[in-house]
């Protein structure tokens, strides 16, 4: 299955300059982030297809995933 993956600031350097990923049937968002290294405590929140879904979310053909990371600054 193809899916377009979008991280999210911090979350670029794990996923390189990529855009569309192949994927197996039955990866949920937990099982690609595993796969890439990430720290599952990096992820604020995810997106399927512009709805906000958890990380064990099904990933299905044609997705559109949006990876946000929790984010630290300000004064």
């Amino acid at each position: 299955m193809q899916i377009k993956l979008s991280p999210v600031a911090t979350l670029k350097k794990f996923f390189g300059t990529g855009y569309l990923y192949e994927v197996s049937a039955g990866t949920t968002i937990k099982d690609l982030l595993l796969e890439y290294n990430v720290p599952l405590k990096m992820i604020m929140f995810a997106t399927a297809n512009k709805n906000s879904v958890s990380i064990q979310y099904e990933i299905n053909n044609g997705d559109e995933i949006v990876l946000y990371p929790f984010i630290s600054g300000g004064i």
